[in-house]
């Protein structure tokens, strides 16, 4: 299922893209919900976000939630090193 940023994450992308002096509509954002259900009182919750620089092609998918995970701070240090360029 495709679902949204959050507000904050929607906030931090952009200050982020901005920050690399990058225009934030150059970006497309795409977040799946897989939130793994492993019995009816315990989900997991998990997204893939997927960034994409709509002027050159390039993306990347990052895992959201779950365990460890912390997809801003992987594409803060992806477009800090021009991974999107």
């Amino acid at each position: 299922m495709i679902v949204k940023l959050t507000a904050g994450e929607q906030e931090e992308f952009e200050k982020v893209v901005t920050d690399a002096k990058c225009n934030p509509d150059d970006f497309e954002v795409r977040v799946e919900d897989i939130t793994e259900h492993a019995r009816p009182s315990l989900s997991i919750i998990k997204r893939m976000v997927t960034v994409k620089n709509v002027k050159n092609g390039k993306e990347k998918t990052y895992q959201a939630g779950g365990h460890g995970t912390a997809w801003g701070e992987d594409f803060k240090k992806d477009i800090k090193e021009s991974y999107f360029s």
